[in-house]
């Protein structure tokens, strides 16, 4: 497999700017792959030149028809102790082969060696533990289908099911729908963009101390045709009171913030400490609380006086936000409920002003 010398040695032969955040996992490279750079092609072949001297039966020139390819990637990405082999395997195969899943394909149709080809490139990449929706370049997000790229974060399933909880909870208390929208932390825009799709008039804010997730968002937002502003701004009790975009109340005020503790960051998986922005957008701290608490101590500032506060936090958060609330009156909040999710886990938290 590379190593870090034949990683600059490709770099700089091909007088390629090098990848940043370019660290070894084990016997492998794992690095933030730019589209802008081209060295993810080098990368490529090389992975490809390698793995076919060794593994010929995906070689070029082997003739699979859709069952055969995804078996043979399912059974190499097992032997990886890749997560989830059979269904990486058959998300890149339908991907290559222009659709959504493979479920309306028939399994003996011969795949083309050009797109035999192509899913190889994409399966060696998968080997390099790089996340699928990267690989695809995009992912389903409720109704939106969202562009995906590294180190912007992935957003997860539990989060599509606090767009749903939000809804729910408006329409069951007869609200109106909310005519500002404030969310902490946007990433790709994958909240925001939903939130704007379900209340079409609502004035909706993304915000993000990324620059690379808030080009990302907008690149959504114009994509699923959705008129939502994002602001590059760092949240914290200076920006509060500085920026004039919260000079005006919200109705409702949604994130998904840091919260996994820094002490935990180094025993995630590959996939995310590899390609994910872990220190902007996943280390919340030592007790992972640091930006939660931050927002809860400034909500007072931003929220209006029947809006709601919704918050994704890890399931241990819960309880220690409702105690936080209680035990700091001055912040002016009261803790409403706690959402669990698909998992059966406390992972959702609603606040709302005294």
């Amino acid at each position: 497999m590379f190593c870090k010398s034949l990683l600059v040695k490709l770099a700089t032969s091909a007088n390629h700017q090098l990848l940043r955040n370019t660290r070894l996992y084990g016997n492998t490279i794992c690095s933030h792959f730019y589209p802008t750079s081209g060295l993810q092609a080098l990368l490529q072949y090389r992975l490809c030149s390698n793995y076919y001297k060794t593994n010929p039966d995906v070689a070029p020139g082997a003739i699979h028809n859709v069952k055969s390819i995804c078996s043979k990637w399912a059974e190499h990405f097992k032997h990886k102790n890749i997560p989830e082999p059979e269904v990486s395997a058959e998300l890149i195969v339908a991907h290559v082969l222009g659709v959504k899943t493979l479920a309306g394909v028939v399994p003996w149709q011969i795949v083309p060696t050009v797109k035999t080809d192509q899913i190889n490139k994409l399966c060696l990449l998968r080997l390099e533990r790089m996340p699928v929706q990267y690989i695809i370049e995009e992912w389903d997000f409720r109704d939106l289908l969202l562009e995906m790229r590294p180190p912007v974060l992935i957003p997860r399933p539990e989060t599509e099911e606090l767009i749903g909880f939000i809804h729910q909870y408006q329409v069951s208390n007869h609200l109106s729908p909310p005519e500002w929208i404030l969310d902490i932390g946007c990433g790709c825009g994958a909240i925001i963009l939903s939130l704007c799709k379900e209340y079409p008039l609502s004035q909706c804010i993304g915000i993000d101390q990324s620059p690379a997730a808030c080009d990302l968002s907008r690149k959504n937002a114009n994509s699923n045709s959705l008129a939502v502003h994002i602001e590059n701004i760092q949240f914290n009790d200076d920006t509060v009171k500085k920026e004039k975009l919260f000079h005006h109340g919200f109705d409702l005020i949604v994130s998904n913030p840091p919260y996994i503790k820094k002490e935990d960051l180094e025993i995630l998986p590959p996939e995310i400490k590899c390609y994910e922005d872990v220190s902007g957008a996943l280390d919340g701290g030592a007790d992972g609380l640091e930006i939660i608490v931050s927002i809860l101590r400034n909500t007072k500032y931003l929220l209006n006086k029947q809006g709601l506060l919704w918050l994704e936090v890890d399931s241990s958060h819960p309880n220690k936000v409702k105690n936080l609330v209680e035990n700091n009156l001055d912040w002016g909040l009261q803790y409403i409920q706690t959402y669990n999710d698909l998992f059966g886990k406390p992972r959702f938290c609603l606040l709302s002003l005294h």
